[in-house]
Order: structure tokens, then C-alpha cells, then sequence
């Protein structure tokens, strides 16, 4: 009976903590959303706040990009490719010291550690950016893809990517 208590507990938490980031979303207040994405750390972060982090991600108003992207590197969904993709070339005005991009190189790591086809093409055009930075971010990683695996999300790695695109890339920057 007590374990069937913690587990409604637990399963009770995380529907909070995903209310919170629904709600979170439509208020335009950076400070709940931040602490919305503070619970959800604090809960564990789990596969079923990705739809949420996901939006959030592209939302220009707030000022919690990096730990967005650094919890879907964790999670590490195929749903996210499009987004990271699009947040690695966007510059946000709050953003505007950051000389390197840093934002940019933890999409290209996030990307990385998902590890599918479409993550892969993904980081392949990052690497013909104009900005030297996001177009070198992407290069390492695709370039350290194989050393990497032991890292990534090695089950999709396995069924996603051909070998060929590999060797394809390689060809095409000697």
C-alpha cells in the first residue's frame, strides 16, 4: 500500500510540474517560466515535457534557451531536431554579448546526442552557415560522431544512421 502512495505521489508531481510548464508558457512572464522549468529539474526531467519544451524553446520573451536545449540534449527526442535546428541560428537580443554563439554550439551538442538521419542532416547544413561559429560547432560534431556514440542516443544511432552519410560528409570536407 505505501509504495502504491509514493508512486501517486510521483505520478501527481509530474502532472503538476507539467501543468506548470503549459501554464508557464502563456503567461510572457520570464520568472515563471524559469520556475516552471526549475520544477521540472527539480522532479526529474521526463520524456513528456517534451511538446512543452519544445515550444518554450521558441519563444523569444524569456531568457532560459540554454537550459532548454541543455534538458532536450538530455531527453534527446527526434521531436526536437526541428527546433534545435531553427534555435541554433536565431540570435536573441538578451544574447547579444555572447560574441561565440554558445547557445548555437549546445544545439549542435543536443543534435549530436540525438543522434537520427534527420539530426545528422541537420548538423551537416549548420556546418555550411555563414557564421563561422555555428558552421565550425557543427563540424566537430559531425566529425566526432563516431567517438561519440557511446554518448548518444545509441539505439536510434544504430537504426538511423547508414554508414555511407558518414563516409559521404567525410568525402565531401577533404
Amino acid at each position: 500500500m505505501r509504495s502504491i502512495k509514493n508512486l501517486d505521489r510521483i505520478f501527481t508531481m509530474f502532472n503538476n510540474t507539467l501543468r506548470k510548464l503549459k501554464k508557464s508558457m502563456n503567461t510572457g512572464n520570464p520568472d515563471q517560466l524559469e520556475d516552471a522549468l526549475n520544477c521540472a529539474w527539480k522532479s526529474g526531467m521526463k520524456i513528456k515535457y517534451v511538446d512543452c519544451l519544445n515550444k518554450m524553446l521558441l519563444l523569444p520573451w524569456h531568457y532560459c534557451h540554454e537550459d532548454i536545449v541543455n534538458a532536450l540534449q538530455e531527453l534527446k527526442s527526434p521531436s526536437s531536431v526541428d527546433v534545435l535546428f531553427e534555435t541554433a541560428t536565431i540570435k536573441y537580443k538578451y544574447l547579444d554579448f555572447d560574441d561565440e554563439f554558445s547557445l548555437s554550439r549546445k544545439c549542435t551538442w543536443a543534435l549530436a546526442d540525438i543522434a537520427t538521419l534527420d539530426a545528422k542532416s541537420r548538423l551537416i547544413a549548420l556546418s555550411n552557415n555563414k557564421n563561422p561559429y555555428i558552421s565550425k560547432y557543427a563540424i566537430k560534431r559531425i566529425g566526432n560522431w563516431e567517438n561519440e556514440l557511446q554518448r548518444k542516443n545509441t539505439k536510434q544511432t544504430k537504426q538511423s544512421i547508414p554508414l555511407f552519410s558518414v563516409r559521404l560528409w567525410k568525402n565531401r570536407t577533404s
